[in-house]
C-alpha cells in the first residue's frame, strides 16, 4: 500500500499475525485472553484485553 511499516499498527488476535507484523516492523497490539497474553507479549506485542481499551492505544 506505499505505507512505512513503522507508521503502521496492526491489530491481532492470533501469535501467527502477531509474528507476522513483527517481522514485518509494525507496532501490534495483541488482542488478547487473560490465559493467552503471556504468548503475545513474548512475540513483541502490546496487549490488551477490551476492545474499549483499542482507541487509547492507537
Amino acid at each position: 500500500m506505499g505505507v512505512n511499516p513503522q507508521f503502521c499498527t496492526v491489530v491481532e488476535d492470533s501469535i501467527l499475525g502477531v509474528r507476522a507484523g513483527i517481522a514485518a516492523g509494525m507496532k501490534v497490539l495483541g488482542y488478547s485472553s487473560q490465559s493467552e497474553a503471556i504468548q503475545r507479549e513474548e512475540c513483541g506485542a502490546r496487549v490488551f484485553y477490551s476492545i474499549y481499551q483499542l482507541p487509547d492505544l492507537l
